[in-house]
Parts: C-alpha cells; structure tokens; sequence
C-alpha cells in the first residue's frame, strides 16, 4: 500500500506538525512547496493522498484541487483532501464544491489523522 501523503500548505509549522505525527507512524509526507509548482511534485511522487490547506494566499486550496483534476494528467488514482483549521461544516460543503475526496480538519492527534488517512486508503 501507498503510504506517501504530500501536503500543500502555506504555513511551515503545520507542515513540520504534520510531517512530525504521521512519519513515525510509516507515512513518507512530501513538502509540495508553492501551488505554482505542486503539480510538477505531485505527478513526480505520485502520493496516495494530497493534502490541501484551504486557506492561502496564492490560490485557494479547493481551486487548487479543481485545477489539478481538470488541467494535470495524473497517472495513478490520487486522493485529494482539504486539510484546514475551518469548521467541518464548511469543509464539507467546500469538498463537494470542488470535487476533492474528502476533507480533514487539522488536528494535533496522530492517531486520528492517521485513522482518517487510513479511511481514505480503503
């Protein structure tokens, strides 16, 4: 199975915080670095899962997510996933809005982030 999980977010902390809870629970996290570039590093690693901050200055992530589907040809079946600070609510109408598979609210518990990747995996 794929464990590789890639992240785009604007805030280096939450990267570092994420990267911190999931590696040593056998996740390989790739840093997607800036939206501009996200699609090269996406189409290169191939993750099982793109994680997908909301909020962020360039492009919003659920543009982003649309964006990607539309205009990227990806090889393999990625899930995309917002992954923000906002209510569930909100996500999970922005995740239907988008075509994302899913939504996640940032959460500093390994444990269920990692039960929420897991689910996505299935």
């Amino acid at each position: 199975m794929n464990k590789t999980v890639a992240i785009l977010d604007d805030s280096p902390i939450v990267i570092d915080a994420t990267k911190g809870m999931l590696e040593p629970l056998g996740w390989k996290v790739v840093d997607l670095g800036r939206a501009m570039t996200a699609p090269m590093v996406i189409m290169r690693e191939a993750p099982a899962i793109v994680l997908v901050d909301v909020n962020m200055p360039v492009i919003n992530g659920g543009e982003f997510i649309k964006f990607v589907k539309a205009k990227v040809n990806l090889s393999v079946d990625i899930k995309f996933v917002l992954y923000s600070g906002a209510s569930a609510r909100e996500l999970r109408t922005l995740a239907r809005e988008t075509g994302s598979n899913g939504y996640i609210c940032k959460t500093q518990n390994a444990a269920d982030l990692d039960r929420a990747l897991q689910a996505l995996l299935r």
